[in-house]
């Protein structure tokens, strides 16, 4: 997850000229269980793709 934050830093700075002390950056991550899509509850789902983040 930092790896996450400090791309998304770097990101905002280079691309749209925020520094990087103007930003805040909260990720809540929801268990599988508690979000859904097709109709399946996220951790009763298979996917046939691989999800990177």
């Amino acid at each position: 997850m930092k790896k996450l934050i400090q791309l998304l830093f770097e990101k905002l700075e280079k691309n749209l000229n925020i520094d990087k002390f103007d930003v805040e950056i909260c990720i809540i991550e929801t268990p599988a269980c508690n979000w859904g899509f097709r109709g399946i509850c996220g951790d009763e789902i298979q996917l046939d793709y691989e999800v990177e983040v």
